[in-house]
């Protein structure tokens, strides 16, 4: 009896990791979507040396300091995103554990006024914006993380982006 009660126990903590793990997942990619993306926000899915690695840019960020002044230089021009996230495959090891998912994600944004007539390198403009032009992006892909088990419950201290930009429109306005 005593070995049924250990093994079931096992059993829950692995359902209450999978479950957590999964959970810091939606958090994080949906923070952005219908409400303001703040730094607060984000601190509370990252360990402080996180590395964050995002493919359409070639872009690899380490720590949160530094992972939070990229974001905070998108969230400006952004109107509004919405993420869907798909078939989430957990791994956990004790306190670790390895993610894989897949996101499609939908956003309209402004140009940033510091890049406007330039092109604007995040949102891959085949030209340059003007202040008038509001930008549709689509994007889809995998994205793949370690996670660490803290005090305040899971976080990311690797995240990893494969993700393809679909379709990207320009839309003169006013």
């Amino acid at each position: 009896m005593a070995d049924q009660l250990a093994e079931a126990a096992r059993r829950i903590r692995e359902l209450e990791d999978l479950d957590a793990v999964s959970s810091v997942i939606l958090g994080f990619e949906t923070m952005r979507d219908g409400r303001p993306e703040t730094a607060d926000n984000l601190l509370k899915f990252v360990m402080p040396d996180i590395r964050f690695y995002w493919s359409l840019e070639d872009i690899e960020l380490k720590g949160s300091q530094e992972l939070i002044a990229y974001l905070q230089e998108g969230m400006t021009p952004r109107i509004w995103c919405r993420h869907a996230v798909a078939n989430i495959q957990v791994k956990v090891k004790g306190d670790r554990a390895e993610a894989t998912w897949y996101v499609m994600a939908e956003s309209v944004s402004r140009p940033d006024p510091k890049r406007a007539g330039k092109g604007d390198k995040r949102a891959r403009q085949r030209e340059p914006a003007s202040l008038d032009t509001l930008i549709h992006s689509d994007t889809k892909g995998a994205k793949h993380a370690t996670l660490v088990r803290t005090a305040d419950g899971w976080k990311f201290s690797d995240y990893q982006t494969d993700m393809a930009r679909i379709s990207v429109s320009h839309v003169k306005v006013g």
